[in-house]
């Protein structure tokens, strides 16, 4: 696609970005003194040929996503060997209460007993209680016996039933596996479920959390973050900080994307050179690597693109809108069509 960018319109969109395709496009036009684009090496054979005094520039969207990408690659990679967990101890009073399910039955329990009594005390139909909530007239009539009340109410839960014996273990350090067998044999019928939720109320222990450290949240300080920014918790703060001090490679790291975003708005190309020749020493960044070739292929264009202010940003907006309409032709039109519709 190409753009005018004091216009802001498009003038003419092609089908591929094959280098043949684009010099037949821009022989169409004279005197172009700038042309932004991406980092295409069609692109680049293109305007080197038909316009080889044309000032070529790279778009510095494309060149900051390119930088990050490879960067996270090759964080990810040394953050996957690196076991760093922060561990903190909570107490009992600190640790969340956990409800019995059988208590939590009791209380709904209750509540229905009260409202079927107050409702009885208005209108002494069982009948009508039994429509209203749903229930058998016999189940209504159980609910307002004093048996009722004095069997199932009153009756204490099936673990605290056992607490002597559960004690008595516990004091001669038996397992709950071994408390639960042995309470199965004399009676016990709730689940072993609650049986630990007991020892976990009940018992004076501490309990110990574990958190590692999080990938993304780690990622979000190569966007122009601190870490007092970071909307993460204090433990992934002090992870961060403790793994930013510890490991040279990964402090190494955060001072390239400080220095890169820097100098891409420095209108500097010397401190680029320099930089480069700095990220080549970490011979163990792959991924960063990689970028480094890629931008020495395109050097001059990237370096154009600290000088100057322009970028591709209309340019990626028509694209949007163009993969917009495609997506709504769902493949049934060739390129032609498309085009059509969009100019037309």
């Amino acid at each position: 696609m190409l753009i005018d960018h004091e216009e802001g319109k498009i003038i003419d969109m092609i089908e591929s970005r094959a280098t043949e395709d684009v010099i037949v496009l821009l022989k169409r036009f004279k005197n172009i003194k700038y042309i932004t684009r991406d980092g295409s090496m069609s692109y680049q054979s293109a305007i080197s040929e038909v316009f080889p005094k044309a000032i070529q520039i790279a778009d510095r969207f494309h060149i900051f996503r390119n930088f990050t990408e490879a960067i996270k690659k090759d964080l990810n990679r040394i953050l996957n060997k690196i076991n760093l967990v922060s561990v903190k101890t909570i107490t009992e009073s600190q640790a969340p209460k956990i409800k019995s399910k059988m208590s939590e039955k009791k209380r709904l329990k209750i509540k229905l007993t009260e409202r079927i009594k107050k409702r009885y005390s208005e209108c002494t139909n069982l009948t009508i209680l039994a429509n209203e909530f749903q229930l058998d007239y016999r189940t209504i009539k159980g609910y307002l016996s004093k048996e009722y009340k004095d069997s199932y109410l009153k009756r204490p839960l099936l673990v605290e039933e056992y607490v002597k014996i559960i004690d008595r273990m516990r004091g001669n350090k038996a397992p709950v596996t071994q408390i639960y067998e042995h309470l199965k044999q004399i009676g016990y019928r709730a689940s072993y479920g609650a049986l630990r939720d007991y020892f976990y109320r009940k018992t004076k222990r501490n309990k110990v959390i574990i958190e590692k450290i999080n990938h993304r949240d780690f990622f979000k300080l190569l966007y122009d973050k601190g870490l007092s920014d970071l909307n993460v918790s204090d433990n992934q703060k002090d992870l961060m900080k403790k793994l930013l001090n510890k490991n040279k490679l990964i402090k190494a790291i955060m001072e390239l994307v400080t220095e890169f975003r820097i100098i891409m708005y420095s209108k500097n190309t010397h401190k680029f050179d320099s930089w480069l020749e700095k990220a080549k020493g970490y011979k163990e960044l792959t991924k960063l690597k990689g970028f480094i070739s890629g931008t020495e292929r395109d050097l001059e264009a990237v370096k154009n693109s600290i000088v100057y202010d322009l970028n591709n940003g209309r340019t990626e907006g028509f694209v949007n809108k163009i993969k917009l309409k495609k997506r709504i032709m769902y493949g049934r039109a060739k390129f032609d069509l498309l085009r059509k519709k969009f100019f037309l």
